[in-house]
């Protein structure tokens, strides 16, 4: 049986690489946008 603690690390480190990734598409899509407009 693995360590549970080094798993839920792994999680969040996983979770948080998403979840910026994430955030640069938004960014990125806004910025598309906001360049379409023009």
């Amino acid at each position: 049986m693995k360590n549970p603690v080094s798993k839920q690390k792994t999680n969040h480190s996983l979770r948080f690489l998403y979840e910026s990734s994430f955030g640069l598409f938004r960014v990125a899509h806004s910025l598309r946008n906001f360049y379409w407009n023009f």
